[in-house]
């Protein structure tokens, strides 16, 4: 598992400092493992999430926290119980770069 936690933690938010890798790695974080069956990976890819705030403050506010509230608000309990902790990163991870947008 700590190769899992060291990709999710460390090499993604590398990866995601160059733009031609960005937008497939949000897009599979946030379509795809946030709604994994394995709850330590969703855990995972909400921290990832998280990380990768700095990268793309506007996208993470216009796109991804938009998206996260839709999953929060679904009537399906499997679908809404994840999304708030990658919001919660999001929000300390805009709370760190010191951005008031």
């Amino acid at each position: 598992m700590l190769l899992c936690v060291q990709a999710f933690t460390v090499v993604a938010p590398c990866l995601a400092a160059f733009p031609e890798y960005r937008s497939a790695l949000r897009e599979a974080l946030l379509e795809r493992k946030l709604r994994h069956w394995d709850r330590e990976l969703r855990a995972l890819a909400a921290t990832a999430l998280g990380a990768l705030v700095p990268t793309d403050p506007v996208w993470a506010a216009e796109t991804a926290l938009p998206a996260l509230r839709g999953l929060c608000l679904s009537p399906v309990l499997e679908v809404r119980i994840w999304p708030a902790m990658p919001a919660s990163k999001h929000c300390m991870a805009f709370d760190a770069t010191g951005d008031d947008g």
